[in-house]
């Protein structure tokens, strides 16, 4: 007759099936994967959604392009812009490593994966890259258009178009925004919950910026214990001959253009 298993051993057995099914036969092809496309270093992330997989392909000035393939056993199929041409891609999954075949040519383009994290920060592959933007983002800017695109397809004006309110994105990390647009903002507000010539000093130094991959993050330099808003808010960047385009990641969001003060 045979004795019973220990508790703590059937527990083990069905700790390591669960771990077999999480990450062997339902390994997921999230992530992050860098290696050169076209003789240029590319970062490609990818997200399984259903059957379906979106993916982003950057270069190394940032520029995105987007992408939609069907989910395959090992890997996914799409059509994928290359070197500024739309390419039928096939690509596999192989432990930790994508290859990525272009239908046209059978060019076999090699990925690493370098995290499954889809935060990952760029800056670590793209360091000169990223050096450059910084460099380009420093200074001050002055909002010239604010607006937005309605379900219409209308284009709608915010309020802070025309008055060129002023911004500064400084060295040190500081992001100081233009005391008058928090003076105008509080116009709404009753007399009494007003922010008196000091607070709106303190309010306009208090918050901080940093680059994280194709967007700007601006967040308080001091975090408020227990404050839902820490994480600051982001806005996907862009800059066109002397302009700084900053666009909200929501539909119908805000569109800001900014030339830089002199």
């Amino acid at each position: 007759m045979k004795a019973a298993k220990p508790l703590i051993l059937i527990f083990a057995c069905i700790a390591v099936y669960f771990f077999q099914i999480s990450f062997g036969l339902a390994q997921t092809i999230q992530g992050v994967y860098s290696g050169n496309i076209a003789s240029e270093l590319s970062v490609i992330t990818l997200e399984q959604k259903g059957e379906m997989v979106y993916g982003q392909l950057y270069d190394r000035q940032m520029k995105k392009s987007e992408f939609f393939g069907a989910k395959e056993k090992s890997g996914f199929r799409g059509v994928m812009e290359i070197s500024g041409e739309e390419k039928e891609v096939s690509a596999k999954i192989e432990k930790s490593t994508l290859l990525l075949t272009v239908k046209s040519s059978g060019e076999v383009f090699t990925m690493d994966l370098v995290s499954k994290n889809l935060a990952y920060d760029f800056s670590k592959l793209f360091p000169e890259q990223f050096d450059d933007i910084k460099n380009k983002l420093t200074g001050v800017w002055i909002l010239k258009e604010q607006y937005k695109i309605d379900e219409k397809g209308d284009k709608v004006k915010g309020e802070m178009t025309g008055k060129d309110y002023m911004f500064a994105f400084m060295p040190d990390g500081k992001y100081v925004m233009d005391i008058r647009g928090l003076r105008d903002a509080q116009k709404e507000i009753p007399a009494e919950y007003r922010m008196s010539g000091s607070e709106m000093f303190e309010a306009a130094n208090m918050m901080s910026w940093r680059i994280l991959n194709d967007k700007i993050n601006i967040y308080p330099t001091k975090a408020i214990p227990g404050s839902p808003v820490n994480d600051g808010f982001s806005r996907y960047f862009e800059f066109k001959g002397n302009e700084l385009i900053l666009r909200g990641d929501m539909p119908n969001g805000w569109t800001e253009h900014y030339v830089k003060k002199d």
